[in-house]
């Protein structure tokens, strides 16, 4: 629990350090007491939601819009930073020095090949230019089989294919085409769904794909068993934007991912918000036929 909470805390630290001078920094945190060291990053960090709208037209009238160039221009010059040795490891845009690993997704990926005699094919949904798959292939460069395909929107899968795709790394524009390339024995999904404007539509859509392994990280629920819908404002220090974003009724989610799937596993995952949610994570198998 402490290294998750350490993990979820870097990006608040690190949006500190880039608007509070080093000997500031110092100070700070000598003399500032941890209630109101935790209260500091809270109000200077970058991300925030608020709101509870009954619908997704209604919460994006709410929204300003954001420059997608912006955002993939630094999403772009991460990732490359990562590719390069420049970077240990980018997350949401920001590159990061030390080596990190979010174990409870490395070991769904190593158990899932140790189950398949060393084969391990990811599908990563929204998987960005990468993020997962540079931060833990060192782990998993030896396997027998290994392949990482991500579907993403059209103009990171453009960059990806020019700029990022190796002889195992390959990008798509939707499922049938990854899955037609690659028959993947494992659906990785971080931080897409609360994002989308049907997000329930989609989560049944891909587990009728009849992956062996579901893997779901990074994904927001509330306290009192509802949907919430809120609106997230993403401050210039990451990239300016502001949109929807759902917190979801957690028997709702988990009910239709258990029809044709059975829980192995879950695990708190390290995003946190200003609001009463709690962010987790979910290994699942597929379950057998009759």
């Amino acid at each position: 629990m402490r290294v998750l909470a350490e993990q979820a805390s870097e990006l608040e630290d690190q949006m500190i350090k880039r608007r509070i001078p080093e000997s500031v920094q110092t100070a700070v945190q000598q003399w500032l007491p941890p209630v109101a060291l935790s209260a500091l990053k809270r109000a200077l960090g970058s991300v925030s939601w608020s709101g509870d709208y009954p619908s997704f037209a209604s919460a994006m009238a709410e929204c300003e819009g954001y420059d997608a160039q912006v955002i993939l221009d630094r999403v772009t010059e991460a990732a490359l930073a990562v590719k390069e040795g420049r970077a240990a490891y980018e997350r949401d845009s920001v590159p990061y020095q030390q080596k990190a690993y979010v174990w409870h997704v490395l070991s769904g990926l190593l158990w899932t090949a140790a189950r398949r005699g060393g084969r391990l094919s990811v599908l990563d949904f929204g998987g960005s230019l990468g993020s997962t798959y540079y931060q833990h292939k060192s782990w998993l460069s030896d396997l027998p089989h290994f392949k990482w395909s991500i579907v993403e929107q059209p103009s990171f899968v453009d960059v990806g294919q020019a700029k990022f795709e190796d002889g195992t790394l390959r990008f798509f524009h939707d499922v049938p085409s990854a899955l037609a390339a690659e028959r993947a024995n494992m659906l990785l999904v971080s931080s897409v769904f609360q994002y989308l404007e049907d997000p329930y539509a989609m989560l049944e859509e891909l587990v009728n794909y009849d992956f062996d392994v579901l893997l779901i990280d990074r994904t927001g629920f509330t306290l009192d068993g509802r949907d919430r819908l809120t609106v997230q404002r993403v401050g210039e220090r990451i990239y300016p934007a502001t949109y929807p974003c759902w917190f979801f009724d957690r028997a709702r989610f988990l009910g239709i991912v258990t029809e044709r799937y059975r829980l192995v596993n879950e695990f708190p995952a390290i995003d946190r918000a200003n609001l009463p949610v709690r962010y987790e994570a979910f290994l699942f198998e597929r379950l057998k036929g009759p």
